[in-house]
């Protein structure tokens, strides 16, 4: 989840960044790097990002209203719709094309 928000809205994070989420350690060496960027965008707020737990559809809107709110701007991967499929499905439409995302699993096997 981390990385198709950081990726579709092309966050980055400043060099000099200090994270303050006690279980980063949890989150496979991959993914630390992209939750770090969502925590240094205000993105996410709290300080256990529980990696190893599944996201809910309003978390997932959550983030996705406040990288809206970072990024303004119109770029080619935009996220365009977000729609509720059922209760446990989420429909995000992208306005492009997520070329690292389509390349690689979305999540992780948990191990």
């Amino acid at each position: 989840m981390a990385k198709v928000v950081v990726e579709a809205f092309k966050l980055t994070k400043p060099a000099n960044h200090t994270t303050k989420i006690t279980d980063l350690d949890k989150a496979g060496s991959w993914a630390r790097e992209y939750i770090q960027t969502l925590e240094a965008n205000g993105v996410t707020k709290n300080t256990e990002f529980m990696p190893k737990q599944s996201v809910t559809r309003g978390q997932f809107a959550s983030f996705v209203v406040r990288a809206m709110d970072v990024k303004k701007e119109v770029s080619a991967a935009d996220i365009t719709a977000v729609k509720l499929v059922d209760q446990k499905t989420l429909e995000v439409t992208f306005n492009g094309e997520l070329k690292e995302v389509k390349k690689r699993r979305l999540r992780h096997p948990r191990r």
